[in-house]
């Protein structure tokens, strides 16, 4: 387990050896009826401030910390599969999240995962979620995450000021294939970067560019995923 990272996890594991199960069934039966969201789909702390601060990722490679964790992984991934599943075959997300709020947070945490997992397949079962929900990914997520990168190249230690808790940013132009017209072909990782998050961030963006271009975003990510 991740030093930097073990308290957090930590707390994910004490909280889901409670509540994962029913959390689980909740979303299979197609409908959240309790409190149990910040341990299973968690906040990205740049974007958005929650009632449970301590279960919230704070940084990219936090996300990638909490979903290199066997454990934590399996359970998102069930989790995860059956929430998509409802919503691929038409469920309202209010109805399936519990209220408009967590279906936000749920926009925002599958983005998250979907530039900073560690796996392809990770990566692949967020960017479903997000044409599940057909929705766009997050615009602020992205432009936090980007911030990060940022930093790193610089060697400083930013606030994300420029970014309101809970706020959202302009959504992205769609273009014909449903995603961003912003977005551009991956850049190379960055010097001190950790490897995973980097791989991520660039295996993110070319399959988004990808779809842009009309190059095919499933084979694309099918090829990674080998």
């Amino acid at each position: 387990m991740d030093a930097e990272h073990r308290p957090l996890l930590q707390s994910y594991l004490k909280a889901q050896e409670v509540t994962h199960a029913r959390s689980l069934a909740e979303i299979e039966s197609g409908h959240k009826k309790s409190c149990w969201i910040w341990w299973e789909w968690p906040a990205y702390a740049p974007v958005r401030k929650t009632s449970q601060p301590i279960y919230d990722l704070p940084s990219c490679q936090a996300c990638a910390s909490w979903l290199s964790h066997g454990a934590l992984a399996s359970r998102w991934v069930e989790i995860t599969q059956a929430a998509v599943s409802h919503l691929e075959k038409g469920a309202s997300p209010n109805h399936l999240f519990g209220s408009s709020i967590d279906v936000a947070k749920f926009h925002e945490s599958v983005t998250l995962v979907s530039v900073c997992a560690p796996l392809c397949e990770q990566r692949e079962l967020a960017n479903r979620a997000l044409r599940a929900l057909a929705t766009p990914p997050h615009s602020a997520v992205l432009a936090a995450v980007a911030a990060e990168r940022q930093e790193t190249r610089d060697g400083t230690v930013g606030k994300h000021a420029d970014l309101a808790p809970n706020s959202q940013a302009p959504a992205p132009t769609l273009n014909a294939h449903g995603w961003g017209r912003h977005l551009r072909p991956p850049s190379p990782p960055l010097e001190g970067e950790a490897e995973a998050v980097a791989e991520a961030v660039a295996g993110h963006t070319a399959i988004r560019w990808a779809g842009n271009h009309g190059d095919g975003c499933s084979a694309l990510a099918a090829r990674q995923c080998r």
